[in-house]
């Protein structure tokens, strides 16, 4: 897993300074913390700038932190994404991601077996980013469903190294730890985020169970904040949705405090 920053001001520094280097955002699945006070930050793009997508400075990647100090910043739990996406105005779009972190997943039969990276997201993940697959199709909205996501997207590397590389590979189905999964796109050689990343799997891989926990932190949002509107006001909309879900679960949400913003 790749470790998260403990300082954002040293980011900022290190991104500046170092052109090639660029944003690690891997989720860290946070279990057993809703009960902690919280801090809520927008990390505004400046982070995000150096990655090679349509209109970077627009972006910003939404995160929580431990307001004692003990995790300064982990991803989001489900719920909570989707509430900012459905009842947020400031931004254009907001998609999320899960970039598992451990040992990753076992790709291939018995003989064939690779481990891999992978990533699960929301299916309107890649258009927020402005990419798009170089064969084959992206998510739909039904595969959004638990139970109905049963398919994934390669990265190019790992088409290139495992399958072959070639179009045939699209519609057959591989095992993704012990379940068939169909392939049904390629990403471009250029497309790397999360870093390093072979396999993409849209949310409805997931169980019902995940995507309605109010506990665990496991989900990165981003967000395209619209043409003119300020990190300021998409900070005031976010603390106004935090304060309906900690009215609407207050065992879960209510003592998470999302009013802090990070600005470079």
């Amino acid at each position: 897993m790749l470790p998260l920053w403990q300082d954002l001001r040293y980011s900022a520094r290190c991104l500046l300074g170092n052109p090639g280097f660029t944003i690690s955002a891997v989720a860290a699945m946070a279990l057993g913390i809703g009960a902690n006070a919280a801090i809520f930050s927008v990390v505004y793009a400046v982070l995000l700038r150096p990655l090679p997508f349509p209109q970077a400075d627009r972006l910003a990647l939404l995160t929580e932190s431990r307001a004692d100090g003990t995790l300064e910043r982990t991803g989001v739990p489900y719920p909570s994404y989707s509430a900012w996406s459905s009842r947020s105005h400031a931004f254009d779009a907001m998609a999320a991601y899960w970039n598992v972190s451990g040992d990753g997943a076992v790709f291939g039969g018995t003989g064939s077996a690779v481990r891999v990276r992978f990533t699960v997201a929301t299916n309107n993940f890649f258009a927020l980013l402005g990419a798009q697959p170089a064969i084959g199709r992206g998510f739909l909205d039904s595969e959004q469903h638990p139970g109905a996501g049963k398919v994934f997207l390669a990265s190019n590397a790992l088409w290139r190294r495992n399958l072959g590389g070639s179009a045939d590979a699209l519609g057959r189905r591989y095992r993704i730890d012990g379940d068939d999964y169909t392939l049904i796109g390629i990403l471009p050689a250029a497309f790397d985020y999360p870093r390093n990343c072979d396999l993409w799997l849209p949310i409805g891989a997931l169980e019902a169970r995940q995507l309605v926990d109010h506990v665990s932190h496991p989900f990165w949002a981003l967000a395209r904040l619209r043409p003119g509107v300020p990190l300021s006001r998409a900070q005031n909309e976010l603390d106004s949705i935090q304060s309906q879900l900690a009215a609407a679960h207050p065992e879960t949400d209510a003592k998470w405090r999302k009013r802090h913003l990070t600005h470079g």
